[in-house]
């Protein structure tokens, strides 16, 4: 659009061209020269002149304008583009400042714009946090380096976050255990979190929330066990109220749920025995009574245990109520027993455990003639046989204390013991002391006077078989060909509990299997005794069993024809030699089940300690190297130090790891013929710098340098560094250490000798052990390993380790090693 003063003569040019048309007025679509040539033309040289003027003029007018225009336009652009410059310099400085508190304020943030499958930006470090990782990929990757439950939680929450915007504030906790607070928001398309090491009031609210969690857990679990026990259980507030009851109290009030039980104070006990026990809890802190309680209709005895607690009290009642009842039947038992043993004519005497006369029958006062009153005062046995000795009623002993003592003997002894008293008035008495269960010692004092002067007469008679059959350990039963038992030892009575007086009336063999069938209720094993015994059958052959009575012993059976029709029956306790047996297959399993155990040990602890160790050891070297950046001289310290601790827990878990190999029995030789003045020259270059730090001088002396063992040569390396290690621990500044090596017979001997401060006396058996640190020289205090990890590899060479000390006069460590390998292990490699 042209300016107005262009627009003028353009209206009057119009109006010239308007004009009637001449035979020399162009025709439409003429040039504007051929349009006013003519009037050229017809005014002559004067006007063509002045419009010529004109319209120059105007376009100079034209033109000024234009140019004003222009400058107009161009300084109003060149102040906007200013101020833009000017809002961007701003908006760059702020982002900057917001940059830098955001990385100052030791936190991480990280931000997720637009698309979900859009990559997060991440900004900020927390270098003083343990277990948060440098690297932005490994930071992402929270269940690397959070806790299981904080990486659950806090995945939870970022996609309740992400799909919802729903803001959330968190306490974590890294693997290595320091704490962090997560907090995430939500801002139109975008998502941001701030993870931020938590400090002072902050790390202690984050302790309690973690405290008070564990004790709610705990709190939930204590209340569920409780809830589920059998035993009646209940809270009560201060005012001793009921709060919580578990489902035994609700059952024994006939509630139907807990909840009932609480809102309608329905209690178990009565309001007396409560006020009691709350008398014993706010003097006591605690109380255990026995109470009276109707239990669903049942009048039931409960002990009942309280003590006090946060809300008030909590309670648990366990019903006693059979434990009165036994008590009672006990009671009847003992006084039943007491009025059998009344009728009884063999004396019995009952004594406790503190050796005081408890019970005695009627045939005791009629045996002893002692007095009833005195012996009610329950005297001590010791006094009992003063009294008889002074009655004459006890053998004629020359030394009537030595055997007063052997008597007393008895309250010692866990077997029954017998013995025979011949009285000086012409009296036998058999004699057995039995240890009571509950202590204490009952005697039965039996007067055989007449049978003993019998069985006398007798045994004169059967004198050198009945001396032979009872030594007999094996329990001998001789039956004829009727079936009848004729002849037995004390072994056979014994081994099943039989009575002499049954055995000696000559019973048949169907009476005996049923006095022995309390112990061994087979009837088919004893259907084929029975017909070895009673067949007629002139082919009998020896037969022979084992059983396993039902009190546990194991009895080898020999059934032996004789002749006549006569049969032996003999019985052999193999109970000892039975469980021998299986303790020793039981050993054979625990050590097969042990075996298994170290070896899953050895592959466990291989795969939880080195490979995190190896991982901080990459990822230390990576930060060494100075890759995301360069660090500061204080860095770098904490890096080196890092290094430094890093390789001593590496060398402590490879250790570790050869211990348990030792130990598992999976540890294999790798056996070579070595060189010894070579094996030793390499040790000292493994500690070359060590000396040199420490100002101390290494002395290799070697009888011959043309010396070989076979041995495995990465582990006498082992061996020999961690000598000399262990001497460079203990050795003062310019002192000397000598390793030497010499033939010892069949066996090369190796030294290790410092000049440190020793070892103090008794304390050189415990130095092999594992993890037995010497107090002495805390600065180079170490884990305990070395020379255990010596002596372990020393044995697998069939070679031997000793250390001899003196405090203050330094350490010699001397290791034998055989010249020709460990016998029968390894096969020598090359």
């Amino acid at each position: 659009m042209l300016p107005a003063s262009i627009c003028l003569p353009a209206a009057a040019l119009a109006r010239t061209a308007q004009a009637p048309a001449g035979p020399d007025i162009a025709a439409p679509g003429s040039s504007l020269l051929d349009m006013v040539s003519p009037l050229f033309r017809r005014g002559g040289s004067g006007s063509l002149e002045m419009l010529l003027l004109g319209i120059s003029i105007t376009a100079i007018f034209a033109a000024l304008i234009a140019i004003l225009l222009l400058i107009r336009i161009r300084s109003q652009a060149r102040k906007k583009r200013r101020a833009q410059e000017a809002h961007i310099a701003a908006l760059e400085e702020k982002l900057a400042e917001t940059e830098f508190f955001a990385n100052a304020s030791s936190a991480i943030h990280v931000i997720w714009e637009g698309r979900e499958d859009a990559a997060p930006r991440l900004s900020g470090a927390l270098p003083g946090c343990d277990g948060v990782p440098a690297g932005k990929s490994e930071v992402l990757d929270y269940e690397s380096w959070l806790h299981p439950e904080s990486a659950d939680k806090l995945a939870t929450a970022l996609n309740a976050l992400k799909d919802w915007g729903t803001p959330f504030n968190l306490f974590l906790q890294t693997r290595a255990g320091a704490s962090l607070e997560a907090d995430g928001r939500a801002t139109g398309d975008r998502v941001a979190l701030r993870l931020r090491d938590l400090a002072g009031k902050m790390q202690e609210l984050a302790d309690l929330s973690k405290a008070c969690s564990a004790y709610e857990n705990d709190a939930h679990s204590l209340r569920g066990l409780l809830d589920t026990a059998s035993e009646p259980a209940w809270l009560r507030n201060k005012d001793g109220d009921l709060i919580w009851v578990n489902r035994a109290f609700a059952a024994a009030v006939e509630a139907k749920t807990p909840e009932d039980a609480v809102d309608g104070a329905i209690e178990l006990f009565g309001a007396a025995d409560r006020r009691r026990t709350a008398d014993d809890i706010r003097e006591n802190g605690k109380s255990r009574r026995v109470f009276h309680a109707i239990v669903r209709g049942e009048r039931r005895t409960m002990e009942v245990t309280s003590a006090r607690a946060a809300c008030g009290s909590a309670g648990l009642a366990m019903d006693i109520t059979r434990l009165d009842e036994l008590r009672d039947e006990i009671k009847r038992h003992i006084q039943a027993n007491e009025r059998t043993l009344d009728q009884l004519e063999s004396a019995v005497a009952i004594f406790g455990s503190d050796q005081k006369l408890q019970y005695f029958n009627a045939a005791c006062l009629k045996l002893w003639g002692l007095e009833e009153a005195w012996l009610r005062s329950s005297p001590g046995n010791n006094e009992v046989l003063d009294r008889l000795r002074l009655a004459g009623n006890l053998p004629d002993e020359v030394d009537y204390h030595a055997w007063k003592k052997k008597q007393l003997e008895a309250f010692a002894s866990v077997e029954p013991r017998e013995n025979w008293w011949y009285l000086p008035d012409g009296r036998t008495l058999r004699v057995v002391s039995e240890p009571h269960a509950f202590g204490g010692v009952t005697w039965l004092f039996e007067d055989v006077t007449e049978k003993h002067k019998l069985e006398s007469r007798y045994k004169t008679l059967v004198s050198v078989q009945r001396e032979t059959l009872d030594h007999l350990r094996e329990g001998i039963a001789l039956f004829g060909s009727h079936g009848r038992l004729q002849l037995f030892n004390p072994a056979l009575a014994d081994m099943w509990q039989l009575e002499d007086e049954r055995l000696n009336t000559l019973p048949h063999i169907d009476q005996v299997m049923q006095w022995c069938l309390p112990l061994y209720d087979q009837m088919a094993l004893w259907g084929d005794i029975k017909a070895g015994i009673t067949t007629v059958d002139d082919e009998r052959t020896t037969r022979t069993w084992r059983i396993s009575r039902n009190d546990g012993r194991v009895l080898d059976i020999f059934l032996v024809p004789l002749p006549a029709g006569s049969t032996l029956l003999a019985f052999v306790d193999e109970t000892a030699s039975a469980r021998a047996e299986d303790a020793l297959r039981q050993r054979a399993e625990a050590l097969e089940a042990a075996d298994k155990i170290k070896s899953a040990f050895v592959s466990h602890v291989s795969y939880q300690l080195r490979e995190p160790l190896t991982s901080i050891i990459g990822f230390n070297q990576m930060l060494a190297s100075e890759t995301f950046g360069e660090m500061n001289e204080k860095q770098r310290e904490y890096v080196d130090n890092i290094d430094k601790a890093s390789a001593t827990l590496k060398n402590v878990v490879n250790d570790i790891l050869d211990l348990a190999t030792i130990d598992a029995g999976v540890m294999q030789l790798e056996l070579t013929k070595i060189n010894i003045a070579d094996a030793l020259q390499e040790a000292g270059q493994l500690v070359k710098e060590r000396l040199i730090r420490a100002e101390l001088q290494l002395e290799i002396d070697i009888f011959d340098t043309s010396s070989t063992i076979i041995a495995d040569g990465r582990r006498l390396k082992q061996i020999l560094f961690n000598l000399l290690s262990n001497a460079i621990s203990f050795s003062p500044r310019g002192s000397k250490i000598e390793m030497s090596a010499k033939r010892d017979g069949e066996f090369i001997s190796i030294q290790v000798r410092d000049q440190g401060c020793g070892i103090d006396p008794g304390l050189e058996d415990k130095v092999f052990d594992r993890f037995e640190v010497d107090g002495k020289n805390a600065d180079h205090r170490g884990a305990g390993l070395g020379l255990a990890i010596v002596k372990g590899f020393v044995e697998l060479h069939d070679g031997s380790a000793t250390l001899s000390s003196r405090s203050g006069a330094g350490t010699i460590v001397t290791c034998r090693f055989p010249l020709n390998g460990p016998a029968a292990k390894n096969e020598v490699v090359g």
